[in-house]
C-alpha cells in the first residue's frame, strides 16, 4: 500500500518503483488501472494524491 494514500483513505492503490519513476496503480475486476507514472525525484506525495483523485472522479 502507498502510506501518504492511506491516511485518506484510498487503500486499493499499489506502487511499483523502477529507477526514478513510480507508478501507481490499482487492481479492480482484474483490470490493472495505471494511475500515475512519476518522476520520484519530485514531491510526488501530493502530486500522486491530486492526481488519483482527479482521475477518480472522471472515471
Amino acid at each position: 500500500m502507498v502510506p501518504k494514500l492511506e491516511r485518506y483513505g484510498y487503500v486499493l492503490y499499489r506502487k511499483i518503483i523502477v529507477d526514478y519513476w513510480r507508478i501507481m496503480y490499482k487492481i479492480e475486476n482484474d483490470i490493472v488501472y495505471i494511475m500515475v507514472v512519476i518522476d520520484s525525484r519530485r514531491n510526488v506525495e501530493d502530486i500522486i494524491l491530486k492526481k488519483i483523485i482527479v482521475r477518480e472522479n472522471e472515471i
